[in-house]
């Protein structure tokens, strides 16, 4: 997790300076937790501000295509490599495993 919040805090702060003003990072609603911390360390750190759009992954794409104003979209690759977004350098930003979880007392 460590590896994975260091390299999203340097993508952060590699953000070309023009835009550093106010960044808009859209990202899946399960990368929450991880983005609301990493933009809170970059805002301590730069005074910058950071709008946060979290949804499913397809509102989130929509919304990075077509409102032109998201810089930095996190989600699934493959996911993302489907969306068609205008891209210009994906960055791995971690590894990890699917996992279901359901109620004790449900089958799957």
């Amino acid at each position: 997790m460590k590896k994975i919040s260091t390299l999203l805090l340097l993508i952060l702060l590699a953000v070309p300076a023009a835009a550093q003003a106010k960044i808009v990072i859209a990202s899946g609603a399960g990368y929450r937790s991880l983005v609301d911390k990493l933009t809170a360390t970059y805002t301590d750190q730069t005074g910058n501000e950071v709008e946060r759009v979290y949804g499913n992954m397809a509102r989130v794409t929509a919304q990075a295509r077509n409102s032109g104003s998201v810089d930095l979209v996190l989600g699934d690759k493959s996911f993302l490599e489907k969306s068609k977004l205008d891209c210009c350098a994906p960055q791995k930003v971690g590894r990890g495993r699917l996992v279901i979880a359901y109620p004790k007392g449900k089958s799957f």
